[in-house]
């Protein structure tokens, strides 16, 4: 895959789309959460690197955004 994801601990994991980084929440078979959602048209990258951790049509329980900037929130509805 040509999606980079660095994992920091065992469920906790960033995905660096430029001065943007969205993180991944939880380990694969388990129910897990995003923080942030990145900036407008980042959508398949997102999901590239979800899929890669926690499998085909993998969806989170829920975004956390940490503010409404839309580096953070742009990707959220898709």
């Amino acid at each position: 895959s040509n999606v980079m994801v660095e994992v920091f601990a065992p469920g906790v994991a960033c995905l660096s789309l430029g001065f943007v980084n969205v993180y991944f929440l939880g380990k694969r078979g388990e129910p897990w959460f995003m923080v942030d959602a990145g900036l407008p048209g980042k959508f398949e990258a997102i999901r590239a690197a979800a899929e890669e951790r926690y499998g085909t049509n993998a969806r989170p329980e829920a975004i956390l955004l940490t503010h409404g900037h839309p580096d953070h929130v742009g990707s959220a509805l898709a």
